[in-house]
């Protein structure tokens, strides 16, 4: 039964994946180069018992996007941020810096984090309002009667794909199909660009190391081992972007909450690998509308994450958490780690 329902996760966590799974295709990434990179994550997480799950994630992908249209310089900047996100882990640097940012401004943090990811359950409900709040309403419920992460994803998920087909009549999205099929080694280019856009990434990719993962070490009921997340993070970035692969961050994951949450996450990133080689990913993304995780990400953001992380970041200081979890909630996690920081810091001294 316990090993039924790590499966049930794992398969209702690729769910959450589809929308940035099809924005990372849209954007030319080899999916057999993006495969070997979920494969040797999902071993490096599995070797050092770490419950991270590392996916698509759609603010590294716009960032991405952002920083530059050409195909070399983006695999350039992956490549060149994923080796200095493997350097911090493997020196330990990334757990020094951890303890120097305080508890405070983590839970700040995490707090906004709660209150962003409710933001885009909210703003993924587009133009199929129905599907979206159907999810919303079957996970408040679901998990309302059993406080389980894992039951309330997969009965919100079936809840709104059935109706969605059934009862809505939703059309076949349309899927884009633009991923390169082979290997292709990179030709690195640096510029001015390059370089900017190698800090940007690799500051997002710590935010988001330190914001996701420490999320997923609640819900699982564990501490530490971030240097061993980047670590592995950094290291399958490098490989997979290394033969034009799609960089992979960390994200919040209902595997986290399965009985067994490490093997969850692996069997996760083992199906998305052949998910990407066998590329039926723009078939499930026509049977399965993005609104269906709406539900999911509400439930986290709203009665998983916020509440808790919010009340400890104000007894700590009011003034302080107040700030940083609305910069961390409405600009990014960066920021809102820097001014975390200070804030509080400040605080100390008045």
């Amino acid at each position: 039964m316990e090993y039924g329902k790590d499966l049930l996760a794992a398969v209702a966590v690729i769910f959450n994946c589809l929308p940035s799974a099809m924005l990372a295709l849209s954007m030319g990434f080899s999916v057999l180069a993006t495969a070997i990179g979920f494969a040797l994550g999902a071993f490096g997480l599995a070797a050092s018992g770490q419950v991270a799950v590392f996916s698509f994630q759609p603010e590294t992908l716009l960032l991405l996007s952002r920083l530059s249209e050409d195909r070399n310089e983006r695999l350039t900047i992956t490549v060149c941020s994923s080796a200095f996100v493997f350097l911090l882990g493997v020196t330990g640097i990334l757990g020094r810096i951890v303890t120097f940012i305080g508890d405070g401004a983590i839970y700040s943090l995490l707090a906004g984090m709660g209150v962003m990811v409710c933001k885009v359950a909210v703003d993924m409900l587009g133009d199929d309002k129905k599907t979206g709040l159907a999810s919303i309403a079957s996970a408040v419920a679901m998990y309302w009667l059993t406080t389980d992460l894992v039951y309330t994803v997969a009965v919100s998920c079936i809840v709104s794909v059935v109706l969605f087909r059934f009862v809505f009549k939703g059309g076949h999205a349309d899927a884009p199909t633009h991923a390169a099929p082979k290997l292709l080694l990179l030709r690195p280019r640096f510029n001015v660009r390059v370089v900017k856009g190698v800090f940007s990434l690799a500051a997002m990719q710590l935010a988001s190391i330190i914001a996701y993962s420490t999320v997923n070490n609640d819900l699982a009921g564990i501490s530490g081992g971030l240097d061993s997340v980047s670590a592995i993070l950094g290291a399958s970035g490098l490989v997979s972007g290394m033969m034009s692969g799609s960089p992979l961050a960390p994200i919040i994951s209902a595997t986290a909450s399965a009985p067994h949450p490490v093997l969850s996450g692996v069997i996760f990133m083992l199906l998305m690998a052949a998910i990407l080689v066998l590329r039926v990913m723009p078939k499930l993304f026509r049977f399965i509308p993005k609104q269906a995780v709406c539900g999911f990400l509400f439930v986290l953001g709203a009665l998983v994450i916020f509440p808790g992380n919010a009340r400890a970041a104000v007894e700590l200081s009011a003034l302080a958490g107040g700030l940083s979890i609305c910069v961390s909630a409405f600009a990014d996690p960066f920021l809102g780690i820097i001014v975390g920081t200070l804030a509080y810091r400040l605080a100390a001294l008045l």
